[in-house]
């Protein structure tokens, strides 16, 4: 599934499992709170390359956060986005300090009642 959060508070979700809702609204901002947190937590959550076999490997899932963040103003590009993927095949989140952050995010997404 795939959810997009603007920062004008709208969001939108589609893909499988199909969401039970498909679009709705959070407080303007939302967008760059999550962000914020992610941004944050960087260097705690990269530092650490995942080794062993990706779960990819035995049940075709994996949960992961892609976080874009369009440029603004005249002559801004969707190509010129600053992107950071947060995947746990990438990388150790199961660290406690890593477990945190992520525990600090999703905590947020739930509160926002944004679509698991």
């Amino acid at each position: 599934m795939t959810v997009t959060v603007h920062d004008d508070g709208r969001w939108t979700a589609s893909g499988f499992p199909e969401p039970d809702a498909s679009a709705g609204t959070v407080p303007e901002g939302a967008a760059s709170e999550l962000a914020a947190i992610l941004d944050e937590a960087w260097g705690e959550l990269t530092a650490r390359p995942f080794t062993g076999t990706c779960p990819l490997a035995y049940d075709e899932s994996e949960r992961f956060w892609v976080i874009r963040r369009l440029p603004r103003g005249p002559g801004a590009e969707r190509t010129d986005a600053d992107v950071r993927e947060l995947r746990w095949c990438s990388y150790d989140l199961e660290r406690p300090t890593a477990q945190r952050w992520l525990d600090a995010f999703e905590e947020r997404w739930r509160e926002l009642g944004l679509p698991d």
